[in-house]
């Protein structure tokens, strides 16, 4: 039995042993990604090719989370797939002005997740983006939104109405199934495709689109023909346009941001009163007022998509008698309710109510009894006629079940809330919900080598922010001047700059003592190098590098500047004798190629641009032997002299295609009645095929990627070898151990 166990041990020990060895040996680096950089609380992001930047991943646990505009000055336009999945404790997300794509499964399972304001940048939502949120209850999509994914919000069942813009091309199978919740679709676009089973499993729904649209055709729902500007009274006011009627019959209305070349900016007193039969209306953002009884007594309205910010509060009756009205999310920017504004909103069950939230006037809820929720994300507002009769306070007929959700940082009384007094009314229920600052750093100024940087970091929910500053950094020198025995730096940030003196031939002189006594490099003895005169220092002034060129016989010894000095310049010494080899210029006309060298090198030429198709180069040198003369490159042999060469071109000599000839009929040939005529011998040498010239591929077993394949083969051979013999060696003092083990027993 202890041998079996010990063979067992040994067995796993070799098992991890193998095991690891693909760690060591086929992990590989791939091309092409750019490195995760930390960004601002705790995401990390990839640069893409348009220099913009793709959050991929996401370690931050509060429950506020904003999506920066920029992270280290770049603009921020994906969150990538599965950034945010599960992560259950998010309930608040504050979305970046630049984003243009969410990911597959991005919010996936953010079950906490109640408000999603998606900016207007915003072109796709990905397959499964937000499956299973089932908290979320209000989502409001950018104008210009052009495709849902599939199964976008499978079993989000909180959500109520919807709007889907006009830009809209796609939605795919399933986006909103099991959003059982969901009572009202409101679709603007015309021609935008809709998958198989976008909205099954939802029992009490209604899709409403402009006449000839295809989602009036989406099977297994009920639908419904949207009203567009045609239906619509305006005049003109100041800064646009504004709707004073409704003058259709249609069950929802879709108002235009622009109506001609005028922007919709208001909505006047009364102007969709009394519609018995409207049930959803959408808002574009351009409007910044809504006047008095704008909706009043529109018993059938159950959805409306008020503007994301409007700079007046909700007027005096604006929804009064909107008994079908469920509930209402009010934007940024609304600073009070008028009186009975909500009054006789029967089914009214949840308001939300944004940071700029401060007052609720008079009889604002009054016969609001079907209210369990108010969500306020500001301070505790102000309330009229307190201590007054239940059709007058604020919010008197409010049941006892109804809670008040509050941001534990704002100034709200602990414990229940009075907003209607304490003098015959009972309080409400207040659950205090902590917020963590989310910070977003915003650059204020870039460091830079003339300035130091500051950022702001600022918490996009309640505002507190700090400052962080940034040393200043190095140089960043370029060269702006050459001379002939200078060069000049000056900094792309400030104004500081610095000259070196060039190490050329015409103004160093590099010595060096050779003995032709040794081989190779070694004939190189000491280096001495003066400039205009001036005696340089080895390591401070300039390093020196020696190559050895066997197939001609010579050391070359190239001088480096440093310090105070630039450039380079490259002397030869023979091998044979150690004396100076004389070097020669080449001058280059229109190829690269231009220098110094030594006689015997080989020079390739490159064209400084393409030769145009139908034109052939032409090479020209005075001196040196052309090895080959090609459109593409030319390669020379430097002689003992100065050598000039030109490139040029010529119209390339066409070529005629062979003439074929059709087969004629056969020519029949008299008899040969002289004598026959005898040919010479062939003196003319038999035809010679030209050699051919076409490059064989490399064989694989020559390429870099073979004798990668092969030494990963041969590693992987010794390991294993290796671990086999540990393995029998091991297996052999085991029996060896056990066998002496016993004969002392037996003893």
């Amino acid at each position: 039995m202890k041998t079996t166990v010990k063979f067992t041990y040994i067995a796993l020990i070799c098992a991890i042993m193998l095991g690891c060895l693909p760690l060591g040996i086929g992990a590989e680096i791939s091309e092409g990604l750019t490195g995760a950089t930390p960004g601002p609380e705790c995401f990390t992001y990839r640069l893409n090719d348009d220099g913009t930047a793709t959050i991929t991943s996401y370690s931050g646990s509060g429950n506020a989370v904003a999506i920066p505009d920029e992270l280290d000055g770049y603009k921020v336009t994906v969150i990538a797939n599965e950034v945010f999945k599960n992560h259950k404790e998010i309930t608040r997300i504050d979305f970046g002005a630049s984003l243009l794509s969410i990911g597959d499964h991005a919010f996936e399972g953010c079950t906490a997740l109640e408000v999603a304001i998606l900016p207007t940048t915003l072109r796709y939502i990905g397959t499964g983006a937000f499956e299973s949120c089932t908290s979320l209850y209000h989502i409001d999509f950018g104008s210009s939104l052009l495709d849902i994914g599939v199964s976008a919000f499978v079993n989000c069942d909180s959500l109520d109405s919807i709007f889907l813009p006009e830009a809209l091309e796609s939605v795919g199978n399933m986006a909103f199934t099991g959003c059982d919740s969901l009572r009202q679709v409101v679709v603007a676009s015309t021609s935008a495709r809709f998958g198989s089973a976008v909205f099954s499993e939802i029992p009490n729904i209604t899709v409403y689109a402009p006449a000839g649209a295809s989602a009036l055709s989406i099977g297994d729902v009920k639908t419904a023909t949207a009203a567009l500007a045609d239906s619509l009274t305006v005049e003109s006011v100041l800064g646009g346009i504004e709707i004073t009627a409704f003058k259709s019959g249609a069950k929802a209305v879709i108002v235009p941001e622009y109506i001609g070349s005028k922007r919709v900016v208001s909505i006047a007193d009364g102007a969709f009163a009394n519609r018995t039969a409207l049930e959803a209306v959408y808002l574009p953002d351009s409007i910044r007022t809504i006047g008095k009884s704008a909706f009043e007594n529109d018993r059938a309205l159950g959805y409306i998509r008020l503007p994301r910010t409007l700079s007046n509060s909700i007027s005096a009756q604006t929804f009064m008698g909107c008994s079908s009205l469920r509930r209402v999310y009010l934007p940024e920017g609304v600073e009070g309710i008028g009186i009975s504004a909500f009054s006789g909103c029967s089914a009214l069950t949840a308001v939300t109510f944004p940071e700029s939230f401060s007052y609720l006037q008079s009889s604002a809820f009054y016969g609001a009894s079907a209210l369990r929720a108010l969500i306020f994300w500001g301070d505790e507002p102000e309330c009229s006629y307190k201590n007054s009769t239940p059709d007058i306070v604020s919010l008197g007929s409010a049941p006892e079940s109804m809670k008040i959700y509050i941001d534990s940082a704002r100034t709200w009384p602990r414990g229940a809330w009075y907003p209607n007094g304490k003098s015959g009314f009972v309080g409400f229920s207040v659950t205090a919900r902590k917020y963590n600052c989310f910070f977003v750093e915003h650059m204020d100024v870039f460091a830079s080598c003339a300035v130091e940087g500051k950022s702001t970091f600022t918490c996009a929910f309640c505002g507190e922010s700090h400052s962080k500053t940034y040393p200043v950094t190095e140089h960043n020198y370029v060269s702006v001047s050459v001379s002939e025995d200078t060069e000049t730096f000056r900094c792309t940030g400030c104004v500081s700059n610095y000259t070196l003196g060039l190490l050329s031939a015409s103004t160093a002189t590099v010595t060096a003592e050779t003995s032709a006594a040794a081989s190779g490099v070694d004939i190189i003895k000491s280096v001495t190098v003066t400039y205009r005169g001036k005696t340089l220092t080895y390591g401070v002034d300039y390093t020196y590098e020696l190559e050895h060129i066997k197939e001609s016989n010579r050391v070359e010894l190239t001088v480096t500047g440093k310090g105070e000095y630039g450039g380079s310049q490259t002397v030869g010494y023979s091998t044979l004798d150690g004396r100076l080899l004389k070097t020669y210029t080449l001058t280059v006309i229109g190829a690269s190629g231009s220098g110094t060298y030594f006689r015997d090198d080989i020079v390739t030429l490159i064209p400084d641009t393409p030769i145009p198709e139908g034109m052939e180069a032409v090479w020209t040198a005075d001196g040196g032997k052309l090895l080959s003369a090609e459109n593409d490159k030319a390669m020379l042999e430097m002689p003992a002299k100065d050598v000039t060469v030109i490139l040029t071109s010529q119209k390339a000599p066409e070529t005629t295609p062979p003439v074929t000839t059709e087969p004629s009929s056969p020519v029949t040939t008299p008899i040969e009645t002289d004598p026959p005529v005898t040919t010479p011998e062939q003196t003319t040498p038999p035809a010679t095929t030209p050699a051919d010239t076409t490059t064989e591929r490399e064989p694989f077993s020559s390429t870099p990627g073979a004798h990668q394949y092969l030494t990963r083969a041969m590693l992987w051979a010794v390991l294993l070898f290796v671990s086999f013999a540990a393995f029998i060696v091991l297996c052999i003092m085991m029996f060896h151990s056990e066998k002496k083990n016993k004969s002392k027993d037996k003893k």
